[in-house]
Parts: C-alpha cells; sequence; structure tokens
C-alpha cells in the first residue's frame, strides 16, 4: 500500500492482479455500518496490497485549485459618472487627464457659454422683482393694520410677493444646475457681475476613466466631456458553461489567478445565454481592487468553496453510489465509505464537502473494487 499526493491510473500490473484475484478478495471483504465513521468495509493489509490501492491526502481549500475561466472587470452601477456640458458652449480649459485621481467639488474643466449670461441675468432680474414685491408687501401690512386699506390688496399683495420669491427661486436652481456653486450664487447676488465662464466640477470621488472633448470644441448642452468612477468597489462577470455550475452557490469564493484580488458570487444567472450557452455569474471584489482595472479580462479561480469542511481530492478517488457520492477513507480495519458533496471540478481534482481532515488517507486507485466490495454486500445501486 502507497501514500502519495496524486499518481496516474495504474498499469498492466494492477488491472492483472484485479483480474485474477479481486473476485477472492472482494468475497472475503465485510461492512460495518457506523454512523460517526461513514460504513465500515473490512479488508486487510494484504488485500488492500493485493489490489494495489493507493492513497492520498485531501488537500485544504487554500491549497485547491478551482477552475479557470475568463473574468471581465466591470463598475458596479451607480460607481461611475458623466460630467456634461449643462449648456452649449466653448471648451475652454480642460484641466485633469485620464486616469487622473480626483475629489469631489475639485474643478475639471472651464466652458465659455453664452447662455450663462443669459441666466445670470434672469436670476438678477428676479432678485430685483422680489426685492420690490417684499417690500410693497410690508407696506401693505402696514397700511391694513392702519385700516386704510382692505384685506383685498393686502391677499393679492401677498400673492405676488409669493410670485416672484418662486420666480426667483427657480432662476437659482437653473443656475446651480448649470454647474454654479452657492458661493458664486451669492457673490453675483451680491455685487450684480455677470460672467460667461463656468467651471464644471467632479460631483464625487473617483478616477478619470475618459475624456471625451478637446480644447476649442464647441459642445451642445448635455454632451459628455468626461467619464468618472470610484473604483473603491468593483465587479467580476464570468461566464460559464451551464454544466460547471452544479455546487456553485452565492458567497462561494474566487481569486484571480495572480492570487492579488479576491471576492465572493454574489450572483448567479438564471437563464443561459444562447450565443455561447453560458451563465452570467457576478463576482463582488473584496479585496485587491487596487489590482484591477475597468474592462480588463484576468483570468480567475472558481474555488467554489465555503467553511472549513472543503477540500481538494483527486477525482478518482470519488465513487457514485445511488444515494450520492462517496469516498473511501483508510481506517485501521480497512475503509470507511464516506459521503461528500461536489462543489467544483478542475480536470483531476475536485473540490468536494465533507466530514473529511486533512490527516485522513483516501483511496485514490482501486477505489473501484473497494466499492465492489461495498456495493455486493452493502446494497445495489
Amino acid at each position: 500500500m502507497k501514500c502519495l499526493s496524486h499518481r496516474p491510473p495504474h498499469g498492466r500490473a494492477l488491472i492483472t492482479a484485479l483480474t485474477l484475484g479481486t473476485a477472492l478478495l472482494l468475497a472475503s471483504a465485510g461492512t460495518l455500518a457506523d454512523p460517526a465513521t461513514g460504513e465500515q468495509i473490512t479488508f486487510s493489509p494484504a488485500q488492500i496490497e493485493a489490489l494495489g490501492v493507493e492513497l492520498a491526502h485531501p488537500l485544504a481549500v487554500t491549497d485547491a485549485a478551482g477552475p479557470v475561466v475568463a473574468a471581465r472587470v466591470v463598475i458596479p452601477p451607480g460607481q461611475d459618472t458623466v460630467v456634461a456640458a449643462p449648456l452649449d458652449g466653448l471648451v475652454d480649459t480642460l484641466l485633469v487627464a485620464e486616469g487622473q485621481t480626483v475629489t469631489a467639488g475639485q474643478a475639471l474643466a472651464t466652458l465659455r457659454s453664452p447662455g450663462l449670461l443669459a441666466l445670470q441675468r434672469g436670476y438678477l432680474e428676479a432678485l430685483a422683482r422680489d426685492r420690490l414685491a417684499r417690500q410693497q408687501l410690508s407696506r401693505d401690512e402696514a397700511l391694513f393694520k392702519d385700516g386704510i386699506i382692505a384685506e383685498r390688496r393686502l391677499l393679492e399683495t401677498r400673492s405676488t410677493a409669493a410670485e416672484a420669491r418662486a420666480a426667483a427661486n427657480a432662476q437659482r436652481q437653473a443656475l446651480e444646475l448649470s454647474g454654479i456653486a452657492e458661493s458664486d450664487l451669492e457673490a453675483l447676488a451680491r455685487s450684480g457681475r455677470i460672467g460667461s465662464s463656468l467651471t464644471l466640477r467632479a460631483p464625487r470621488d473617483g478616477v478619470i476613466l475618459e475624456v471625451m472633448a478637446v480644447t476649442g470644441q464647441r459642445l451642445e448642452a448635455s454632451a459628455p466631456v468626461l467619464r468618472l468612477a470610484a473604483l473603491d468597489r468593483l465587479w467580476l462577470e464570468l461566464h460559464l458553461p451551464a454544466e460547471q455550475l452544479d455546487g456553485l452557490a452565492v458567497d462561494d469564493a474566487v481569486v484571480t489567478a495572480d492570487g492579488q484580488a479576491r471576492g465572493r458570487v454574489r450572483l448567479i444567472g438564471g437563464t443561459v445565454s444562447s450565443g455561447d450557452e453560458t451563465v452570467l455569474v457576478r463576482v463582488e471584489v473584496d479585496s485587491g481592487t487596487e489590482h484591477l482595472r475597468p474592462g480588463q479580462f484576468v483570468q480567475a479561480r472558481v474555488l467554489g468553496l465555503q467553511g472549513t469542511d472543503s477540500f481538494s481530492i483527486p477525482a478518482s478517488a470519488v465513487v457514485r453510489r445511488a444515494d450520492g457520492d462517496y469516498v473511501f477513507v483508510r481506517r485501521a480495519a480497512g475503509f470507511a465509505a464516506v459521503a461528500v458533496e461536489r462543489i467544483a471540478a478542475d480536470g483531476e481534482r475536485l473540490v468536494v464537502r465533507g466530514p473529511l481532515t486533512l490527516d485522513d488517507a483516501i483511496a485514490v486507485s482501486g477505489a473501484a473494487a473497494i466499492k465492489g466490495a461495498w456495493m455486493g454486500i452493502g446494497g445495489g445501486e
């Protein structure tokens, strides 16, 4: 009996041993049910040696290599913003470049806009009407108190004052939507001086992903100037064949092939793409976002592991019975058939979940012969 990490399937020697001696060896094997350790299959050391059974230890999940697939780095919804020209105008200055990190409120570009002049003039005129209406209201309230004017006159004055205030607020909001800072609006109200220069500012902290305008370019209102995004949260989008989804679950671990970024599965799509017959799997990256770039394609390992009861074992160690998958764990009296659950597959290895330990020795060759003894005495498939 040998114990090894992994070895290719047996050659002619094992086949000969099985064909000549398996029947007698299996006839003398027995089983004993033990709920705590699995169904026991009795084999003597000589029988195990004759069957050419080879053993291997399970690997910890941190050592397990899940399937490697291509993944695309994407920005979650709500993380990116397009900064557009609020008014028609000419790009006067670009103050940032692609890839630059900016903070909320930072100046990004300046425009020259005749439309801004009209908005400022409208705001100043609305402020003047508002001041006049408030003065008229103050006089009429005093006259009404002295009994000089009728209540209807006072009500009309109040209505006029309210309309003037609403018009001034609307003009102010139009300027705010154009990117005029509140401090600049206060200065405009005090000085009455208008100008055509408009500064575009960053609405949030982030990184400039794209500059879509050039200095001297004439833009229409709503034309995009820059695109920025907060990159503290990123997603990986994988497209897996439907048959690889068995055992994959939300919260399963995913790591980039270089090990620099890790995340958890947050969504497993409910439909299969008609083009390539794959299913979308979305991963939220929770560490290492600084090593990723939006739009980048990376190789990612889908570990498909949760908890400490998951292990990587050779695929040849797993046998199938009607009620599920099993592995044969070496015990003093032979082997125990231990039930496991398949989590992921990667070539010649499987990631399984079950009551195993790193010290267990499991049969990785000769398992078919052990299964024969088990099934012959313990029940059919």
